[in-house]
């Protein structure tokens, strides 16, 4: 009989106390063993990843969770810096060589350049049109020289021309060629002096030939007048007549030389 207070009866206050205890004696792996029953694989993931955390076990488990959680997205942050980062060394490699080629091939070209205009210089020197002095010619050897100093590498690999084995054998070349130039101009100015020198050799003779021409003149005159025998005459005019050719031999003779 209820109370007016509304006091419970005494039979349904020892069946409350009942399933209470009962309750109580229950941890919490049951209750989640009642909820989620393990059934093949699902037992088998259930029992590495869900434990008692009160044990020893069950601790190192809750601890290895937590740094999975923290250590995987730090573990992917890195993997994924490790690439971004190979990938910018591989193209800054791609543009170094690609630099490096640009620049060595405006290196190359402006060597041929000089080159070919130390070759015009040159054609132009041993032209008529060209300029008497050498000193337009030796400024063009010095810039070639720079040139081929500022070269950062040297193209050529295992020719079968020796000259082009090596920066030094053909820059070697080159001053050999530009000293044959010079040998070449020295012996011109030589030959220049030596022609000068057969001029001035010729202008002698001629002044020398009329003036034995004149003195055979005078000679005639005076045969006349003094009325000498024909014997003497004819041995006066034998003397003319050997002159006369040995006159033309050394003009021919000067002839030739000029050719030469």
């Amino acid at each position: 009989m209820k109370s007016w207070r509304g006091e419970k009866p005494a039979a349904e206050e020892g069946l409350f106390r009942t399933k209470v205890s009962s309750s109580s004696s229950l941890n919490s792996q049951e209750i989640v063993d009642v909820v989620r029953p393990e059934i093949g694989a699902t037992k088998v993931l259930d029992g590495m990843c869900r434990s008692e955390p009160l044990t020893d076990t069950g601790k190192r488990l809750q601890l290895l969770k937590i740094l999975s959680l923290t250590l995987l997205p730090i573990l992917g942050l890195w993997a994924f810096t490790v690439y971004s980062l190979s990938d910018s060394i591989q193209g800054k490699f791609d543009i170094e060589q690609t630099q490096y080629a640009v620049e060595f091939s405006v290196e190359i070209g402006m060597f041929l350049d000089r080159i070919q205009r130390e070759r015009d210089m040159s054609v132009l020197y041993l032209s008529i049109l060209g300029p008497e002095t050498k000193t337009f010619l030796m400024n063009e050897y010095l810039l070639t020289d720079q040139a081929l100093d500022h070269l950062s590498d040297w193209p050529v690999r295992n020719d079968i021309q020796p000259i082009f084995q090596s920066r030094k054998e053909f820059k070697k070349f080159l001053n050999e060629h530009s000293d044959y130039d010079d040998d070449d101009d020295d012996d011109d100015a030589a030959d220049d002096d030596d022609d000068d020198d057969d001029a001035d050799d010729d202008d002698d003779d001629d002044d020398d030939d009329d003036d034995d021409d004149d003195d055979d003149d005078d000679d005639d005159d005076n045969d006349d007048d003094e009325d000498v025998d024909d014997d003497e005459k004819k041995k006066k005019k034998k003397k003319k007549k050997k002159k006369k050719k040995k006159k033309k031999k050394k003009k021919k003779k000067k002839k030739k030389k000029k050719d030469d």
